[in-house]
């Protein structure tokens, strides 16, 4: 991934668009000379494993749009843990009354 379009987490779960630049090999290509072709690729974890997955040209602009509501929904998880987490320690603090810390 030459670039990735989520600045978000690293952690792997988090599908990424990616465009690499490529030389395809053929001798008198333009790529040859510098000019590489540009290709979009998702990279996610399957199981334990990082695939690059193609995106052919006709359908970019609906991956986008899957990894766009992905980011958006795992955003909102996100959120919504942090308030647990928020809500968890509120309540042993009330339970306790020290902040839910051990004596």
């Amino acid at each position: 991934m030459a670039v990735s379009d989520h600045p978000g987490r690293r952690d792997g779960s988090t599908p990424n668009r990616r465009h690499q630049a490529r030389t395809c090999g053929k001798e008198n290509c333009r790529c040859q000379r510098g000019e590489k072709h540009v290709s979009l690729y998702v990279s996610a974890l399957v199981g334990k494993t990082r695939k690059m997955i193609y995106v052919p040209p006709d359908l970019e602009t609906q991956v986008r749009e899957w990894v766009r509501a992905y980011q958006e929904a795992h955003e909102c998880v996100e959120k919504m843990s942090g308030e647990c987490v928020k809500r968890l320690q509120a309540a042993k603090e009330k339970r306790t009354g020290r902040g839910g810390q051990r004596p």
